[in-house]
């Protein structure tokens, strides 16, 4: 499934629209990305790479078998080189989730680069990324989870940024998937939220530090 509208259920997709509500913004990358309302940023220095590997394996060694992804290839870049990807529009109301997953793959204990999400709220600049990657190169699929919670009428993108660093290697995302409920690894709490005029963000893993067992209820892992 690749499309601008899907539906969605208790993390599910669902054909009954009575139950579950429309999300946009969701992406498997198995068909153009263009088709799900994604596309690639102007003022950046690459393109991101549409590959399915699912259909046909790579020769590059660094490319991960059996998956539908968008990529950066590292080797031959410079440092500080950049590539933005953005999601459509996006309007949900309350708490909601975000998951996709990331790969960043380069020689062991190497460091190709690293990716950075953004949130650009009512065309405003992007200002600090709310997640991003650290670490060396683990060559495996990680999931992330991040909490976005609005508190008044108001539409952002999410913006997936990859950033080089002259090392030899790529980094990927794949299945981007929006739910309009609370995410259910990841809550909503002081310590570990960055806030804007009208957003909050959390995100999970691997940069939370704090589990919020319920509203006013904080614990330390």
């Amino acid at each position: 499934m690749c499309s601008l509208i899907s539906r969605h259920c208790n993390g599910k997709h669902a054909d009954n629209i009575n139950v579950c509500s429309f999300v946009a913004g969701d992406c498997d990358f198995e068909k153009p990305f263009s088709s799900c309302g994604y596309t690639q940023g102007r003022d950046d220095d690459l393109d991101w790479e549409q590959i399915d590997t699912s259909e046909k394996s790579s020769l590059d060694p660094w490319v991960p078998p059996g998956s539908a992804m968008m990529m950066v290839n590292s080797t031959g870049r410079f440092s500080g080189q950049k590539a933005l990807l953005f999601t459509p529009q996006l309007k949900e109301n309350d708490t909601h989730c975000v998951i996709f997953q990331y790969y960043v793959a380069g020689r062991e204990g190497g460091r190709p680069g690293h990716l950075n999400v953004y949130i650009k709220e009512n065309n405003s600049p992007m200002g600090l990324p709310v997640w991003n990657t650290s670490g060396p190169a683990g060559r495996s699929w990680n999931e992330v989870e991040l909490a976005i919670s609005t508190y008044w009428p108001n539409f952002y993108q999410i913006v997936f940024e990859a950033v080089t660093s002259g090392q030899r290697g790529l980094l990927a995302i794949k299945d981007v998937v929006l739910q309009g409920h609370q995410c259910s690894k990841t809550r909503l709490c002081r310590k570990n939220t960055l806030i804007t005029r009208s957003l909050a963000f959390s995100c999970h893993p691997p940069n939370i530090n704090i589990v919020c067992l319920s509203p006013g209820i904080e614990v330390e892992p």
